[in-house]
């Protein structure tokens, strides 16, 4: 009896530790430029065609909350990242927890207004809070900066600079997501597409603000409704990512030119095996735009009177085969 005892004390025990097992839990963000990896100076365009590329990209996250193993919540309070978006990926530690499972993550882009007038040389150098260069505070009255983006509008060299904060502009923002525990860690990948955070706003004449009004509360507001996600994002709904020019089977045979265009798409053709392909521009929804036939062997085509944006030139033959799907940026 005392062996059987003994024996239903340890199962109890290993069911137990089991159930309570603690993982490693790590979020990864994914950086990205529409269907493109992100990088510093490559060029890509806003969801209002306007082509521009980003030299800063900083921005704080917090107050995270992982809702796992089928309902329950894991708060992480006072837990601060500050993301600097330099390569394709970063991944941070979040401790180890009781999960299992992952369903979804809640958090919060900025610092909560508990800690957002703080001082922050309390804080250890290694400390996300502590003083950074470029400086990511604006100051004990105005706190944090939540955001800061910079770069350029590269079809008229403007250069744009948008820092956002204010504690009335905190946005918290939920992306769902399914990953499980493997080896002792639960990876949790999300991505950030930040020519989303450039929706609704016009760059052509330069931008530069600080604070919390005009172009930095329409960022802070594409954060929270449009930049994050548990799917990588595409340049269309073709799921093409390419943004080379050229044609894919013969580089002389199939020219985009200029890109980015005025006001029109032209296609320069100059191969007698393409003669009676079709050619047809889609907006970034899949909406067919216009549609023309090659009818000779050397041609220039012109789809005019383009509303400025990003658009997919599909190519296909005379029996009606997609030969090439390529992106062309149309500007004011």
């Amino acid at each position: 009896m005392k062996n059987l005892l003994s024996i239903l004390v340890v199962t109890l025990c290993v069911l137990s530790s089991a159930v309570n097992a603690q993982n490693s839990i790590k979020l990864e963000i994914k950086h990205k430029l529409n269907g493109s990896d992100f990088g510093f100076n490559l060029e890509d365009v806003t969801p209002g065609g306007e082509p521009f590329e980003v030299d800063r990209m900083e921005y704080y996250i917090s107050e995270i909350s992982i809702t796992h193993s089928g309902g329950a919540v894991l708060h992480l309070d006072s837990f601060w990242i500050l993301v600097q978006a330099e390569s394709t990926a970063s991944v941070f530690d979040l401790g180890s927890h009781e999960v299992d499972s992952v369903e979804s993550i809640t958090f919060s882009i900025g610092v909560e207004q508990a800690f957002n007038h703080l001082d922050p040389t309390q804080y250890p150098s290694n400390h996300p809070l502590a003083p950074k260069s470029p400086s990511m505070h604006w100051g004990w009255t105005s706190g944090y900066r939540f955001v800061a983006m910079e770069g350029e509008e590269t079809d008229g060299s403007e250069q744009f600079e948008i820092h956002a904060l204010g504690d009335q502009y905190y946005f918290e923002t939920t992306v769902e997501i399914e990953s499980i525990a493997e080896n002792g860690e639960v990876v949790i990948p999300i991505y950030a597409n930040y020519a989303e955070a450039l929706r609704g706003i016009e760059l052509k004449n330069g931008v530069i603000t600080h604070g919390d009004f005009g172009e930095a509360v329409d960022l802070l507001e594409n954060f929270r409704d449009h930049l994050f996600n548990a799917t990588a994002p595409v340049d269309s709904l073709f799921g093409d990512s390419a943004t080379s020019v050229e044609f894919v089977l013969d580089n002389s045979a199939f020219l985009i030119t200029p890109n980015p265009g005025i006001g029109s798409i032209r296609i320069q053709l100059d191969d007698a095996s393409l003669t009676g392909s079709e050619f047809s521009v889609y907006d970034l929804t899949g909406k067919l735009i216009q549609s023309k036939v090659l009818n000779s062997s050397n041609q220039m085509m012109e789809f005019e009177n383009m509303q400025p944006g990003a658009y997919m030139v599909e190519m296909h033959n005379e029996q009606g085969a997609t030969w090439a799907v390529i992106k062309a940026i149309v500007s004011q």
